[in-house]
């Protein structure tokens, strides 16, 4: 097969794998992603042994708090861009279909939020 044709029909497959999980979303009533902050967390010993003071919490979420994600390319108003960028492959799972709820965090070693992501 030329390489032409070869891209071609990749391209085609990815768009219909993606449309697929859309119309899947929508026969459902299901139009998006909510993220909700399960916990604010910070590591007191790590701050103070690598940074020399005393940390507290992610100062950006609260507890319990929830975003509603109505486009997978665009932020939340008012969500970090650090987190953004270490949870969206997981915005793309559940965005695409995936059912179940996915619990994951931000990076920041020092004061991690963890986050659970569900269809909604």
């Amino acid at each position: 097969m030329e390489r032409r044709k070869f891209i071609e029909k990749g391209v085609i497959a990815t768009a219909c794998t993606f449309a697929g999980a859309s119309v899947s979303n929508a026969a459902e009533g299901k139009k998006g992603c909510t993220i909700k902050v399960l916990k604010c967390t910070v590591h007191h010993d790590l701050s103070q042994q690598l940074r020399n003071t005393y940390g507290g919490p992610c100062p950006v979420f609260k507890e319990d708090q929830e975003f509603v994600v109505t486009s997978q390319y665009q932020m939340p108003k008012g969500f970090c861009q650090w987190a953004w960028a270490d949870i969206r492959p997981y915005i793309q799972a559940v965005w695409h279909g995936r059912d179940d709820a996915v619990v994951t965090c931000c990076t920041d070693g020092f004061r991690p939020v963890i986050f659970q992501l569900y269809r909604s």
